[in-house]
């Protein structure tokens, strides 16, 4: 469980949010077994003591022609109670997410 350290919201705070697929594009594997946030989600500052939301992504499948596109499949974990099987990640088109460090 990710915990909100100072170190993970100063690595928040330093990312711009960008489109799921362009942040999973910059990483091996297309980042296949790390945690992805949205921005929306306000995790900084809030309430420290809180377990953040998150995606853990299990898999990808980049679009056929352009890479920029594709379909997105991971496991939710929403205030620290994650879900029991994999889904397809919601809104992976809008510029709203980061990174979370490993």
């Amino acid at each position: 469980m990710a915990s909100r350290t100072p170190a993970v919201l100063q690595f928040l705070k330093n990312q711009k949010p960008q489109k799921l697929f362009r942040v999973l594009n910059k990483i091996e594997g297309y980042g296949v077994g790390r945690r992805v946030t949205r921005v929306i989600w306000k995790q900084e500052e809030r309430s420290p003591n809180l377990p953040i939301s998150y995606w853990t992504v299990t898999k990808v499948i980049p679009h056929k022609v352009e890479l920029r596109t594709g379909k997105v499949w991971g496991v939710l974990t929403w205030k620290g109670t994650s879900e029991a099987r994999e889904r397809r990640v919601r809104s992976p088109l809008k510029k709203h997410w980061k990174l979370l460090p490993k």
